[in-house]
């Protein structure tokens, strides 16, 4: 099988976008970013509507009685794709707290190899998934340090372009994102090119920046996607490089996931734990866009009423549910007996979920600082080699 080439983008050093705020490995109170956080934004926001061309998610609050301001969840295409980033780069540094979800195509293999702990293989199983797969829909909504959102619209979801008749899937999850409304017709006609949305993401003072803070739901194969289309490459190799490339470009982040390790009553997935936390959502389950901001929602309602002491960053910033995790499990795991190297190849259709997870981490914690500003965004194609054919 082939995957994307390994063309690198260039980083655009740009200045004076953010001031540049520095995390502290303490508690989180004292970070600049995280604080009143009992202010944010009612997250009873429930009723939704779609106009005729899908363009805009719009809903509005049961509570007010005269309607407060819309709430629009962007639709973001190749054509409307540089006005948006032009939006989101005007608007994150007041709003650095950036919840992200993604949706892909499932998974369609195992690798093959002896591995040391079973977090290497889990690890592996994220690499050659990404590796041989596309990104279909990347959710992205904005708050601020008190959970407040923009006016308007907040949220973007990014439809990348995605052909069923050429492109590699699982057939049951092509199938729950139908359900769930994603038109797979307009992906391929209309989806946006993943090498242009890395170039205008680098750009956009979302990533590579000190004083933005990244939130997840389980987010190993969602960080894996977004690196693999920021350098163009197939992810590194190893679990410890990939976890040091990832904190290059997302120098904060928190995988709620994670942060429910500390939670004795919360357990289950990300709309289970909305339900308990009495957070309604917005918009479709299973598209990126309403996913992410329900995570962030969830995040913050978590955050006010679990960790109003704060949130430790040695314990929790740059953690991933699943990955880099001190492994009970010294054996050796072995996903075939007929492979003994520890450099892995692929089975397609052999897996079609990822093995259980582990819940505390061991790695080393650096912070990458740089000043980007919101410049004129240069398009860069980059060449891409065919995508694998589907296989069913």
């Amino acid at each position: 099988m082939t995957s994307a080439s390994s063309s690198r983008h260039q980083h655009h050093h740009n200045s004076n976008l953010h001031n540049n705020i520095h995390h502290n490995n303490s508690n989180i109170n004292n970070h600049p970013h995280l604080n009143n956080v009992n202010n944010h934004n009612n997250p009873d926001l429930i009723s939704s509507s779609t106009n005729g061309d899908s363009t805009t998610t719009t809903t509005s609050t049961q509570h007010q009685q005269p309607q407060g301001p819309v709430l629009e969840i962007r639709e973001v295409w190749n054509y409307n794709l540089y006005e948006e980033f032009m939006q989101i780069c005007q608007l994150v540094a007041s709003y650095p707290f950036v919840a992200m979800d993604t949706e892909f195509p499932g998974i369609v293999a195992k690798p093959m190899g002896n591995f040391n702990t079973m977090d290497e293989y889990k690890y592996q199983l994220v690499k050659c998934n990404v590796d041989l797969l596309k990104m279909i829909q990347l959710g992205v909504t904005l708050f601020d340090a008190a959970g407040n959102r923009p006016p308007g619209v907040c949220t973007w979801q990014f439809n990348f372009k995605f052909s069923l008749s050429e492109d590699l899937y699982a057939e049951e999850s092509i199938d729950l994102l139908m359900q769930s409304g994603i038109r797979f017709d307009a992906h391929c006609t209309e989806g946006i090119e993943p090498s242009e949305f890395a170039e205008m993401l680098l750009t956009s003072g979302l990533v590579l920046m000190d004083n933005v803070t990244w939130l997840t739901f389980h987010s190993a194969y969602d960080f894996g996607y977004l690196l693999a289309q920021l350098t163009c490459q197939q992810l590194p190799e190893s679990e410890t490089e990939f976890l040091e490339t990832l904190r290059v470009y997302f120098p904060n982040m928190y995988d709620i996931k994670y942060l429910m390790s500390s939670i004795e009553h919360l357990n289950g997935g990300l709309q289970k734990v909305a339900n308990e936390l009495r957070v309604k959502r917005i918009g479709s389950q299973h598209q990126a866009g309403s996913d992410s901001l329900l995570t962030g929602q969830v995040f913050f309602k978590m955050y006010a009423e679990y960790f109003k002491d704060g949130l430790d960053d040695v314990k929790y910033n740059g953690f991933i549910c699943g990955l880099g995790g001190a492994c009970t499990t010294t054996t050796s795991a072995s996903s075939s007996t007929s492979t003994t190297s520890l450099t892995t190849t692929c089975m397609t259709n052999s897996i079609t979920s990822t093995p259980s997870k582990k819940s505390h981490h061991s790695h080393s914690q650096h912070h990458f600082i740089m000043e980007e500003t919101c410049l004129e965004m240069e398009e860069l194609r980059v060449n891409m080699a065919p995508s694998p054919a589907r296989v069913h």
